[in-house]
């Protein structure tokens, strides 16, 4: 069959000069050398095609699919639109164009052109599997789920629909299902000769199945096996890039990253990741190098402005860093956008009503709430917008400021109480521009006298010897974020193992296993104070760290929490910490001091430096 498409390639390469302004012989000579993966000839063919019948559904859908097999997807895009536009009936080109605008992140156009097209198909492999995973980007994991088994996905052999109901599985977290499909394809694919493209990219999706089941070793193994197949797969690339990340094999991800970006250096989230990746590893020129260079290929990108921000606070260069992190409100202020108020910019108020409102996490709320000191105006003209579980402490942290709960004000109570609006970070970059800036100014959570008074009492009730709060992890999980948290009791044994300790559980979301395990470990020196929520009640919690002789926890909100009630930290952090502004401290909380454990180094070398830190608080 190649044989015949190749004469039939030469004969046409033949007469093709002769008849360059021949729209048939155009066409034809570009969709036989497309075939042969002779794209850039093709390219040329089927543009002088293009430019003789403006009007051919058939020259654009080639064009559309001559540029997506040259990684040109944006062109890709704009021609599927085109052939969509001409034949807006034509299944292949909108599902093209869908598929595309799905790619560009543009879900909502995307499915408007899928339910077009539903409307004219009504069921059908390709229309449903797009829609399908359209819903399970934005979440509607069951509804996806639910469409796209109205086709009987156990008969179809098409590796196009078998993609997209992996994906939907993936996202609906069904892991077994997902791997048995991602084997499936591998069979098919094999059984008929399929593309090494297209068999590369199934042996990355059985591989990213592994990795979402926790099993790094068959991930591995997968990736490595699509590797062998097409060296230049980005999706084997990336997502092994990923998995030597969370297995700690920095050198060996920033490797594959480096690979994948060589062969697609127009692809910014290769950037991205780069910038990532380097700086936790501590090359911040480097980092800002590749951050900088997604930028510039995508200015649009919140998410890459954003982390190109953080990278210059990890460098100390707060100019440039609250610059690019104040994209963050493209996100940010998304909930009060609505409201149509302007957003302030530091000038003198003059009689306005200044509404500052909540930044997304929790730590992050905390850290940020002292730049509201910062403020050099009347303060009965400031609101400050929090989150539920914050309102009593900074009600009494900040008397002088209406604090009231963001969740529960209506635009039209916002709009008629307040003339103008700004994000709490964004302070930083009116009144923080440099380190310096932040000495001097701290500001000490204010606790209920009534919770600290019987949290003390409580605490003169425990055994003699020192009081340590600890937490050791997030309240998410997952094989890539457990790298940054020392969940692992035996890393601890070396302290628990320490005479003269009281150790007081810190940990919000602790599970009746972790209990157990360390009520096995320390005996009557664990203490669990089962009665504290130290997720949902911050006002307990903090009263509670507050009683603590010293607090020790990784980068989650428990450290934020004991430093702004003034309580010793050992804080740690897993790579460069941004938040320490390229010093070796933390500006923002001088209670806090960072336990920094280096790309390269096991958590044990931080624990052996706490047991050392300890011994000497015990004498």
């Amino acid at each position: 069959m190649k044989g015949e498409l190749l004469r039939a390639y030469r004969i046409a390469e033949k007469y093709e000069g002769q008849l360059r302004e021949h729209y048939e012989a155009q066409y034809l000579f570009a969709s036989l050398a497309a075939m042969l993966s002779k794209y850039d000839i093709a390219l040329l063919a089927a543009l002088r095609a293009y430019e003789q019948n403006p009007d051919s559904y058939d020259a654009a859908l080639l064009l559309g699919k001559i540029y997506l097999a040259l990684r040109e997807r944006d062109k890709a895009c704009e021609f599927f639109a085109f052939a969509h536009a001409i034949a807006p009936q034509e299944k292949e080109a909108a599902v093209y164009y869908a598929v595309e605008l799905y790619n560009a992140s543009k879900p909502s156009e995307a499915e408007t052109v899928v339910r077009e097209l539903y409307g004219v198909l009504g069921d059908d492999p390709d229309v449903n599997s797009i829609l399908a995973m359209i819903w399970s980007g934005a979440g509607l994991n069951s509804e996806a789920r639910a469409l796209i088994e109205r086709c009987n996905c156990n008969e179809i052999e098409n590796i196009d629909f078998l993609s997209r109901y992996f994906e939907v599985l993936i996202s609906a977290q069904d892991v077994n299902a997902a791997i048995k499909v991602a084997e499936r394809m591998i069979a098919i694919l094999s059984r008929n000769g399929g593309r090494a493209g297209q068999l590369a990219s199934a042996w990355g999706d059985l591989g990213a199945a592994y990795v979402a089941a926790n099993n790094s070793v068959a991930a591995m193994e997968a990736f490595r096996k699509a590797l062998d197949i097409d060296p230049s797969s980005k999706q084997a690339l990336v997502n092994k890039a990923a998995l030597h990340k969370s297995l700690e094999q920095y050198v060996d991800s920033v490797a594959c990253y480096k690979v994948a970006a060589a062969h697609y250096p127009n692809d910014p989230q290769l950037c991205h990741h780069l910038n990532l990746l380097l700086r936790e590893m501590g090359f911040l020129e480097e980092s800002i190098k590749y951050g900088e260079m997604a930028v510039a290929m995508r200015p649009d990108s919140v998410n890459y402005l954003t982390n190109l921000g953080c990278s210059y606070f990890a460098t100390g260069r707060l100019d440039r860093a609250w610059t690019y992190y104040e994209y963050r409100m493209n996100e940010v202020a998304a909930t009060y956008r609505g409201l149509g108020l302007p957003f302030w910019q530091g000038d003198a108020l003059n009689g306005r009503r200044l509404l500052v409102v909540r930044e997304q996490g929790i730590g992050d709320e905390m850290l940020f709430s002292p730049l509201l000191r910062d403020l050099p105006v009347e303060t009965e003209q400031i609101g400050f917008a929090v989150q539920p579980k914050l309102l009593n402490l900074m009600q009494r942290t900040f008397p002088a400021l209406k604090v009231f709960c963001a969740d529960t004000a209506s635009h039209e109570w916002l709009r008629t109480n307040f003339d103008c609006v700004i994000s709490l970070a964004s302070l930083g970059g009116l009144y923080r521009r440099n380190v310096s800036d932040f000495y001097g100014k701290i500001v000490a959570l204010e606790l209920d006298p009534a919770r600290v008074e019987a949290f003390t009492d409580r605490f003169s009730l425990l055994p003699s010897g020192l009081k340590i709060g600890f937490s050791w992890r997030s309240g998410l999980r997952g094989l890539r974020r457990d790298v940054h948290y020392p969940d692992d009791f035996n890393l601890w044994q070396p302290l628990f193992d320490l005479p003269g300790i009281q150790w007081v559980n810190a940990q919000y979301g602790v599970t009746e296993g972790e209990i157990t395990e360390l009520q096995q470990r320390l005996g009557s020196r664990f203490h669990p104070f089962a009665d504290v929520d130290h997720y949902a009640d911050l006002d307990s919690s903090c009263a509670l760290l507050r009683s603590c002789d010293l607090v020790i926890a990784p980068c989650n909100s428990i450290a934020v929490q004991a430093g702004m009630v003034g309580r010793p930290v050992l804080r740690m952090a897993y790579g460069t910490d941004y938040f320490m502004l390229g010093t070796d401290h933390y500006p923002w909380l001088p209670t806090v001091q960072p336990m920094v454990r280096a790309y390269d180094e096991p958590w044990e070398g931080v624990f052996s430096r706490l047991r050392s830190i300890l011994s000497g608080l015990l004498g």
